[in-house]
């Protein structure tokens, strides 16, 4: 038995006969009155081969790191079919430190020592591609640096005279508000810029990291903050460190209550500041080769309320005084080691006239005066120039000022550039208070290390990333600074 369908199976002539009556519409088939026209349109759909950009491992140099403190470093890649998947195919990474499947390598060095490796990455294709590179980390003994006050100077672990010489790091302050992805404007930040740095010099020996409150702390609705923030600080100030260099770390940029961080006030703030500080101090508690700087640029309050705060102390908000940010920090240290200090002036660290006669006691001694020198006159009669376009040390105001401070405390320039000079120019502004602070004080650090693209109001050091020189601030500033003995 077979059904109707069978009949067609059975009979190619039938078969042949039906296609072309269907071509043909029955045309000229006898019993069809009316001839008839049928078009059949066929369309050809041919698939495009699919381009995938090939698979490349983009990280640069990995950060160095240091003996028991944390270290984390997020590798890149580009092209191929994400996710990737991430492997050490050879070699071995530092003891305690681990990377994911996804391209994190963290954990805390168990030993000093240098660790070679290939990376690979591979992508998520049917077909994958692979992509391998050869790495490496030095990992520098945690007791390899140190820094603290001694008199009125600094000393090194070794108990010899140091001089800070170095750079202002900007961006850490303001990127981490608007951006989940990073902390850092500069893109090398986590691997070659404490290299491109010591490029300036044998001197070089800081960088000034600026901070934000809110995206220490975690709070206010930041973009990138908390863990993650804290972080990226921790392994840049570990990466200047594997590179024989110490850090300082600033309150830059703060705000009281539930106003978001994005930008600095007059001074720091009762609600948030002293709970910052407790806690940089306790993720630095075992690091000796830091410093805390601990507010940016006050300005516009009181001596008084600079100096111990209190109710009284309101601004708009209610300001912390600086004998509550180290005690803050004491605090926490307890009877471990005590980090120096970095106590600016008023009139945006313009004016230090009232510095000695209302600096807070510590009970660790190691305050440091911060300077902060341009010739704009931003501290106002009583600055150091105290006109825009001032000539340096106008009056006499830096010997007789910082000076006298100087008789006592240790002090640095934690800014200085030339602002009435066009913020791009290497003036005879500069160059003075260079060779009068070479003379006389304890080291500088230059802002900002940034390049021209960010605008000569910055003012600008560099021309790019990567360390080249700005003309002429850039270019004259390396010049000076090659011109110094190492200073550790």
């Amino acid at each position: 038995m077979y059904g109707p369908g069978d009949s067609v199976k059975r009979s190619p002539s039938l078969l042949i006969l039906l296609i072309a009556l269907a071509i043909t519409g029955f045309a000229g088939v006898t019993g069809v009155s009316t001839p008839q026209t049928a078009t059949s349109t066929l369309t050809l759909t041919v698939a495009a081969a699919s381009s995938v950009a090939p698979l490349q491992l983009t990280t640069s140099t990995l950060a160095n790191g240091t003996a028991g403190r944390p270290y984390s470093v997020t590798l890149q890649a580009t092209g191929g079919t994400s996710p990737y998947t991430w492997s050490i195919v050879s070699g071995k990474l530092p003891s305690g430190v681990s990377l994911s499947s996804t391209g994190v390598i963290t954990g805390t060095p168990a030993a000093a020592g240098a660790f070679a490796f290939s990376l690979q990455v591979r992508d998520s294709a049917a077909s994958p591609q692979a992509a391998t590179k050869s790495e490496s980390i030095t990992i520098t003994s945690a007791s390899a640096l140190s820094i603290q006050v001694s008199g009125n100077h600094l000393i090194n672990q070794n108990g010899e005279t140091v001089h800070l010489i170095g750079f202002g790091a900007m961006g850490s302050e303001l990127t981490c508000v608007t951006s989940s992805s990073a902390s850092f404007d500069d893109p090398n930040a986590l691997t070659t810029t404490p290299r491109n740095m010591k490029a300036w010099g044998a001197a070089v020996n800081i960088a000034r990291i600026p901070l934000n409150e809110d995206c220490w702390l975690g709070i206010n609705g930041v973009a990138r903050g908390g863990t993650a923030y804290q972080n990226d600080i921790i392994a840049f100030v570990n990466n200047l460190h594997g590179s024989g260099m110490y850090a300082e770390l600033d309150l830059h940029w703060n705000a009281p209550g539930t106003t978001l961080a994005s930008g600095q006030q007059v001074m720091a703030d009762y609600d948030h500041s002293i709970a910052f500080w407790q806690s940089v101090a306790a993720a630095f508690e075992n690091d000796p080769a830091v410093t805390f700087n601990l507010y940016n640029e006050p300005h516009d309050v009181s001596w008084p309320c600079w100096s111990a705060g209190g109710s009284s102390c309101v601004y708009g908000f209610q300001i912390a005084g600086m004998a509550q940010l180290i005690q803050a920090i004491r605090g926490v240290e307890g009877t471990g080691w005590h980090h120096p200090v970095v106590v600016a002036g008023l009139g945006w660290s313009n004016d230090l006239s009232g510095w000695l006669t209302n600096l807070p006691a510590d009970s660790a001694n190691q305050e440091i005066a911060g300077i902060h020198t341009y010739d704009d006159g931003a501290g106002g009669a009583s600055g150091c120039p105290a006109d825009s376009g001032g000539v340096w040390n106008e009056n006499n105001c830096a010997t007789a000022i910082f000076g006298a401070i100087k008789a006592a405390y240790p002090i640095i320039f934690s800014e200085i550039g030339d602002l009435s000079a066009g913020g791009c120019t290497y003036s005879t502004f500069l160059n003075a208070a260079f060779t009068w602070m070479d003379a006389n004080g304890d080291g500088y650090e230059p802002w900002a290390w940034a390049p021209t693209s960010n605008g000569c109001d910055t003012p600008p050091l560099l021309s790019d990333w990567s360390g080249t020189p700005s003309s002429t601030y850039g270019t004259g500033t390396q010049t000076h600074m090659q011109t110094l003995p190492t200073t550790y």
